[in-house]
């Protein structure tokens, strides 16, 4: 079943996708950084969970599932994936 909080938590790790392609290409040595580019939606995704466990746990959030958290995943790799074939560099 798809609920609000899943569809605001993918379309912001899908947001963050494109913005953080934007941003590996206008700042390359973002590529040389201790966290590989990879890594950042993962990390985005645990804070997320983390931040929403009090509503969830208050009962005023429903709690991801974990095909969302995978959507939200592919979708933001995805996302960063094509930002960064259209806009090598700006």
């Amino acid at each position: 079943m798809i609920n609000r909080t899943s569809i605001v938590f993918v379309a912001v790790l899908v947001a963050f996708g494109v913005l953080q392609g934007l941003a590996f290409a206008r700042w390359p040595e973002l590529e040389k950084t201790s966290v590989p580019s990879f890594l950042w939606p993962l990390i985005l995704s645990l804070a997320i969970d983390v931040a929403i466990r009090p509503a969830v746990a208050a009962g005023k959030l429903t709690d991801l599932r974990t095909e969302t958290r995978f959507a939200g995943l592919l979708g933001s790799v995805l996302a960063f994936m094509a930002v960064r074939w259209a806009v090598p560099t700006l």
